[in-house]
């Protein structure tokens, strides 16, 4: 069974996994006093009205003021730009490389799974083929605009946490508290964008990738430059490429289902508690 074949039967169980977790954790937070409601309301009552607020937020004549704080407070960051400029630049580096390298990835999948004009690449047996330059470019992992992407979003991702590690390891911020579970996520964070280059060299050399095509991924090929002095054959890097993948694979999946749990938590859900505070704002008299 090859790689891509494994990694399409365990990622959905892992995502299953990962929506029982926050239902638990729903569930959890539901036990706490939801304002305007009395203490001993049931949860059921809770998430009914927790759900009505957020959807009265997003469909109604405020909608302007929901997207407006949505994009300049949730995803900018225009307050913590207005408040210090080095955090912005740290927090910024790394949600956005985040976000940019996690949709692409899953527009990728889609693209190499079901719409691949090379059926025979696809790990799934019913597939829709599309002879379409765009669909061409994202299969092909060493197009120019594919490699360029991903080494440019890693290199965002690695600088803001060297920036933030240097806030809060180096010159400490006088705000900054961290303890044990922020130098975990931290160190997660940079195993997966650390890793994803090595990975990537792996694969030059597991598949041996030409250098006129390696080249636009330039940190990738300058890593499989050094691997290359070990003697080892392409069906033996292949070997060791296999297990690196599951290895990355792992430590995406262990951030994943870790990051609810801690106060990291903020960059997943701080987006739309934002844009919802703003739409509360502007209903108050």
């Amino acid at each position: 069974m090859d790689r891509l074949t494994i990694f399409w039967i365990i990622h959905p169980a892992l995502l299953g996994l990962f929506g029982l977790e926050l239902l638990f954790l729903a569930w959890v937070w539901l036990g706490a006093r939801v304002p305007g409601l009395p203490r001993d309301a049931s949860r059921a009552l809770k998430l009914r009205v927790v759900a009505g607020r957020v959807l009265r937020g997003v469909f109604s004549r405020r909608f302007g003021a929901f997207l407006k704080a949505l994009v300049l407070d949730g995803l900018i960051h225009r307050r913590l730009w207005r408040t210090d400029r080095r955090r912005w630049l740290a927090h910024s580096a790394v949600f956005w490389g985040f976000l940019i390298l996690g949709a692409f990835s899953i527009v990728v999948g889609v693209a190499v799974e079901f719409l691949n004009p090379d059926p025979a690449r696809s790990s799934f047996p019913i597939v829709w083929p599309v002879h379409h330059p765009i669909v061409e470019f994202l299969v092909d992992m060493d197009h120019p605009v594919n490699a360029a992407l991903n080494e440019g979003c890693g290199l965002l991702v690695l600088a803001g946490l060297a920036l933030t590690a240097w806030r809060r390891y180096v010159r400490r911020d006088a705000q900054l508290r961290t303890r044990g579970p922020d130098t975990t996520i931290l160190a997660l964070l940079f195993a997966i964008a650390g890793g994803g280059y090595v990975v990537e060299a792996l694969r030059f050399m597991a598949e041996g990738v030409p250098i006129g095509q390696a080249i636009y991924a330039p940190l990738g090929y300058g890593l499989s430059l050094l691997l290359g002095l070990l003697p080892l054959s392409r069906e033996a890097w292949a070997g060791v490429h296999f297990w690196a993948f599951f290895a990355h694979f792992a430590t995406v999946n262990l951030l994943l289902f870790a990051m609810p749990l801690t106060k990291f938590v903020h960059t997943l859900m701080s987006p739309l508690v934002v844009a919802l505070n703003a739409v509360e704002d502007e209903a108050a008299p």
